[in-house]
């Protein structure tokens, strides 16, 4: 395989994970949605069996009820918090520990700016820069994203095993609320 051959296989890998990026992001925005839909059931079902039972507080159908709906939105939250873990990273991969990674200029913007420092200074690299160095700062761009992948797509998995439950809670919670309300 020639250096070009390798800088363009790269080159495709970083392109198919930043789709694999957008598309983590897609299912936990879709996941968000139903988790608002969950919420929002939760919501209407407590508000009317405390409607209902206005006075009788300390009731078993109302005790039942404010239970079950603390479940449902405990494993919402839980799901909410993971998702907004897919979509957005908290803390950036050198920040985790990877610190071997080498710069990746031209390939990530950050280490670019902090290479470059102005526009002369990247031309003069540009103007430089070797296949090998190229492949370098690609190889570890790859890395980088690799690693982003596996750390969003746990959060969606774990958003995912939490709306699960949130689901089933809700559903109880559906089976409560007709109870306390009959």
């Amino acid at each position: 395989m020639t250096d070009d051959e390798r800088l363009d296989l790269l080159k495709w890998h970083i392109a198919r994970y930043d789709n694999l990026r957008v598309s983590t992001s897609n299912r936990a925005s879709v996941l968000l949605s139903g988790n608002a839909i969950i919420l929002t059931g939760t919501a209407l079902l407590a508000g009317v069996v405390l409607d209902r039972h206005t006075g009788e507080y300390s009731s078993v159908p109302v005790y039942l009820v404010g239970g079950g709906a603390l479940v449902t939105l405990a494993f919402t939250v839980i799901s909410v918090m993971s998702c907004v873990g897919a979509i957005a990273a908290r803390r950036t991969i050198r920040a985790k520990g990877h610190r071997d990674i080498s710069l990746r200029h031209l390939f990530n913007w950050g280490d670019t700016i902090r290479a470059a420092g102005n526009f002369p200074a990247l031309l003069d690299y540009v103007k430089s820069m070797t296949t090998e160095q190229a492949i370098e700062s690609a190889a570890a761009e790859l890395w980088t994203d690799i690693l982003q992948h596996a750390g969003r797509h746990k959060y969606l998995r774990r958003g995912l095993a939490s709306f699960r439950y949130s689901v089933i809670a809700f559903l109880a919670l559906i089976a409560l609320a007709a109870f306390a309300l009959q």
